[in-house]
């Protein structure tokens, strides 16, 4: 599977509904805490297991889910798989370390340029704190068309917007409080 190539997102909507229903928003659009339940789930459910040696393997977001397991490109199809099937809008970005390691991870659409970020912060922190999580920063970038994206990694983070341990890679080349760059990024649309 490329990375780039759109996974259907009716194959895992059923477990999105079922992980964001209880989070469900007065609106049409999706919720930021139906975001962090996607993300919170995918990160107690799904564990890390690696490829074999002889390929990369990416596989399909209800394979991952069947078998409760995939490394970072697996977990990341899934999350952006999951957020899709509810409304989101996502990217999954290829980032590389100075010492040539590659690493995948879903990002989320969440605001616009201009948009106060800290009532998605506050709406996040909430989620997350009443899941017994503590968090840090709630990093994000903007596109140069304004779109703000925030990473939702769960192989490497603890939380949507968590970058700890991708800056302690060597995955992000700047890092001051909560302004950051990708040291290397490929991004794929859905």
């Amino acid at each position: 599977m490329n990375p780039g190539q759109r996974v259907d997102p009716v194959a895992v909507r059923s477990t999105a509904v079922s992980v964001a229903s209880d989070y469900a928003s007065a609106g049409s659009d999706f919720s930021y805490h139906q975001a962090a339940a996607i993300h919170h789930h995918v990160n107690e459910t799904i564990s890390y297991v690696p490829d074999p040696r002889s390929r990369n393997y990416i596989a399909p977001p209800d394979e991952t889910l069947e078998t409760g397991a995939g490394d970072c490109d697996c977990q990341a199809v899934l999350v952006a798989s999951l957020l899709e099937a509810i409304g989101a809008t996502t990217r999954l970005a290829t980032v590389e370390a100075p010492d040539g390691s590659r690493h995948m991870l879903p990002e989320v659409y969440l605001a616009d340029e201009g948009e106060d970020t800290s009532i998605i912060a506050d709406d996040l922190g909430d989620f997350y704190g009443s899941q017994g999580y503590s968090t840090g920063w709630f990093n994000y970038e903007t596109d140069s068309s304004g779109m703000v994206w925030y990473p939702a990694d769960t192989a490497m983070g603890s939380y949507i917007g968590d970058l700890s341990a991708l800056s302690d890679a060597g995955y992000v080349g700047d890092y001051t409080d909560g302004s950051w760059s990708w040291y290397s990024v490929e991004y794929h649309h859905y």
